[in-house]
């Protein structure tokens, strides 16, 4: 025999509702898919960080960020996104990206003349192009904020160089013929208990 047990609600002694929220359960998700094509110019000194925000943006208004507030200071935040992208150099590799809380920088720190951050490039094609062939990069990181105050977590990147643009959600000629592909790109911050 299978028992049932149907409630509308569940109620302290005090009569306020009471859920409990298990470990590992998501509390809530904040996403920003953004399919807006901009450019973002690497940064002003080789291997400094270009953060995806909008006002930096060559349209002012695409970006890679999303808000979050915390329901715990012990909650945990999943990271997650994907950036549909060409660089204007033929060196995709040379970009390292990462994530940032307000202003702290997630993942590896820079340790010497080494850069630090959390993923490079995937390869989209076996020859070098910076015209027609977009790449992308897909990361995630798991973060411990220890607040409940609203965090602003944002996508950024960094090059090997200070030259050169990086192209959102298309290609660098963004030509108007089958061989010049657009795309979209998404961030997504989830609270999990703890």
């Amino acid at each position: 025999m299978t028992s049932i047990l149907k409630v509308d609600s569940i109620q302290n002694a005090a009569g306020s509702v009471s859920v409990p929220v298990m470990a590992g359960a998501t509390i809530q998700t904040q996403v920003h898919q953004e399919d807006g094509l901009t450019y973002w110019p690497v940064a002003t000194a080789a291997g400094n960080d270009r953060l995806l925000l909008a006002e930096d943006a060559n349209d002012g208004t695409s970006h890679l960020s999303v808000t979050i507030t915390p329901t715990s200071a012990t909650s945990k935040i999943l990271l997650t996104t994907t950036v549909f992208f060409e660089g204007s150099s033929t060196s995709i590799q040379n970009y390292l990206w990462t994530f940032y809380r307000d202003n702290t920088k997630l993942g590896q720190t820079n340790a010497g003349n080494r850069r630090g951050g959390i993923m490079t490039t995937s390869n989209n094609h076996v020859s070098a192009n910076a015209d027609s062939t977009p790449d992308s990069t897909a990361y995630s990181y798991y973060d411990a904020p220890n607040t409940t105050s609203p965090i602003t977590y944002a996508v950024a990147f960094n090059f090997s160089s200070n030259s050169g643009n990086m192209f959102l959600n298309r290609t660098v000629a963004d030509t108007s013929s089958t061989s010049f592909e657009r795309g979209v790109s998404i961030i997504i911050a989830q609270e999990i208990a703890q």
